[in-house]
């Protein structure tokens, strides 16, 4: 691509996948380095957690080198991976796939899972690869989605809603189902066994 060539749209990052590397590796180190000076009053086999550590980490790093600049020109979509030396540019009419789909957070609270954060996974096929864009590492993913709509054919488009309409319900029909065991099964049967307990004392 010449310099400067009809750039329509170029994508921006989020801090959340650079707070989450920090997070991660300054932590998991921290913790481990934690119980590694006092593995003997702990315990030996507490040595096995700074391993998990590491490869808890390990997976924060691989996250963040998967990160890449999006950039739209009038005859190519351009991929610019930001650490590593990998680029992929191709014509808009080689994508032969495209799916869009429904992501989120869950978080436990002590009681149960709650979601926290929910946003899109688009997934680019083309030339038998695939490129995976996920809505947390850009800011204004819906610009980015917006945009890219209006490169694409009508078919692909209207497949990008199906997929994700289809993804989405299943998620909050599965999320639903989840709170249904949950109060209906789960909890009274915690709750039984509390009381039978505590008759048993009496």
């Amino acid at each position: 691509m010449s310099q400067n060539e009809d750039i329509i749209y170029k994508s921006e990052f989020s801090i959340v996948p650079f707070i989450g590397l920090i997070v991660g590796i300054g932590g998991f180190g921290f913790a481990g380095f934690i119980l590694l000076e006092n593995y003997k009053s702990i315990g030996g086999i507490i040595l096995i957690l700074p391993g998990l550590f590491f490869i808890l980490s390990a997976l924060s790093l691989t996250a963040l080198l998967s990160l890449k600049s999006v950039i739209f020109t009038r005859r190519k979509l351009i991929f610019k991976y930001i650490f590593i030396p990998k680029k992929y540019e191709i014509d808009w009419n080689e994508i032969n796939d495209l799916k869009v789909k429904f992501a989120a957070l869950r978080i436990n609270d002590g009681y149960a899972y709650k979601v926290v954060y929910t946003g899109k996974d688009l997934k680019i096929y083309f030339n038998k690869r695939s490129i995976l864009l996920e809505s947390f590492c850009y800011l204004e993913f819906e610009e980015l989605l917006s945009k890219f709509g209006k490169r694409i054919t009508p078919a692909l488009k209207q497949k990008i809603k199906s997929t994700y309409k289809g993804s989405e319900k299943k998620f909050w029909q599965e999320d639903d189902k989840y709170w249904r065991i949950l109060n209906k099964i789960v909890l009274p049967f915690t709750l039984g066994i509390l009381i039978l307990i505590l008759l048993l004392k009496l």
